[in-house]
């Protein structure tokens, strides 16, 4: 049998060690709650990462979007200045030809202003 200064001094030990076990327990209980905080953080921002890049996603349909229709604005103005160009080389040969017309019938004046 353990005589009663061996088994307070075994008892002040089991309590000193069940206050060690409690202190880890908190400890755990920390670390556990600090890991929980950490990963909701980490869907968070990987939920804002998704959404950042959904966004870049549509942004560049949209760029897309804007470029095919400016590339087919740009088609049309070329057709267009073709045309102009074209237009204008006519009237530059219509009006030789009224020039030399009038050259040939020796008429000096615009037959306009008359």
């Amino acid at each position: 049998m353990l005589s009663k200064e061996e088994r307070t001094k075994h008892i002040a030990e089991l309590r000193k060690l069940k206050k060690d076990i409690q202190s880890l327990r908190d400890e755990l209980n920390q670390a556990d709650s600090s890991l929980q905080q950490h990963s909701s953080d980490q869907y968070a921002v990987r939920d804002q990462i998704r959404e950042l890049i959904n966004q870049a996603r549509e942004h560049k349909k949209e760029r897309n979007i804007l470029t095919t229709a400016v590339q087919e604005q740009k088609k049309a103005r070329q057709e267009f200045n073709t045309k102009v160009r074209d237009k204008a080389s006519e009237v530059k040969v219509v009006q030789d030809e009224i020039k030399e017309k009038a050259k040939n019938l020796k008429i000096k004046e615009d037959p306009s202003q008359l």
